[in-house]
């Protein structure tokens, strides 16, 4: 893979969400900040929300035939331990300290933060697969487990952010299971090396979380 990723990046975004708390859906803003080191082929990914007082990290290494490969993810969410999960590459297996469980873990799954990086991988690497209507499968690991995602490019959008209206191309995985549906809307753009101008999630509960980039800094 010939990838140019950016030795250090910090991105801040406004943050809207909505929260369901006993029957009442409750609006907050925020501000949610994510930072990026990359350096003998490793990386490093951290993204708090303090308008939901929320964080994970990500870290691992830049596969030459995979694009990111995550060693660990982890969550911290307020009054609960840390949540892990730990990827064995030579085995392809991850754990989950949650569920002290194991899954397989195929080539190129990643993380619920670092696939939104993997995506400027794989725009640079095949951009004749990011066009209208185009779809390609990411598994992903969480703290529990591991699921399937298809993610389909809508086209270009422009985004109205801090910086100003940035053209982006729209990603967007829509998945529903039984205990419910949930999505992940990613928009990256050329402008930021193709890192995510604007990230949308709605999780199984119907809490939505919309981050639009009010600042950037690549290195």
């Amino acid at each position: 893979m010939q990838v140019v990723l950016p030795k250090s990046a910090r991105f801040v975004y406004d943050s809207y969400g909505t929260v369901r708390v006993g029957g009442f859906v409750l609006g907050v803003r925020g501000r949610t900040t994510t930072r990026w080191k990359f350096q003998d082929g490793h990386y490093q990914s951290d993204l708090s929300i303090d308008v939901v007082n929320f964080s994970e990290s990500s870290r691992g290494r830049f596969d030459p035939d995979f694009g990111l490969e995550p060693e660990r993810y982890s969550e911290i969410r307020p009054h609960r331990p840390i949540a892990t999960a730990q990827f064995d590459w030579t085995k392809r297996r991850v754990s989950f300290t949650e569920d002290k469980q194991q899954d397989d873990a195929e080539p190129g799954t990643q993380d619920r933060l670092s696939v939104q990086f993997q995506l400027s991988v794989l725009r640079q690497v095949y951009p004749e697969r990011f066009v209208r209507g185009a779809s390609m499968p990411i598994t992903l690991a969480g703290t529990h487990d591991i699921s399937h995602w298809t993610f389909t490019v809508t086209g270009e959008d422009i985004v109205d952010s801090g910086l100003g209206h940035l053209p982006a191309l729209r990603v967007l995985s829509n998945r529903t299971t039984a205990a419910g549906r949930e999505s992940l809307e990613v928009w990256i753009s050329e402008k930021l090396d193709w890192f995510p101008a604007r990230i949308r999630m709605v999780d199984k509960n119907g809490n939505l979380l919309d981050f639009v980039v009010d600042e950037a800094t690549i290195d």
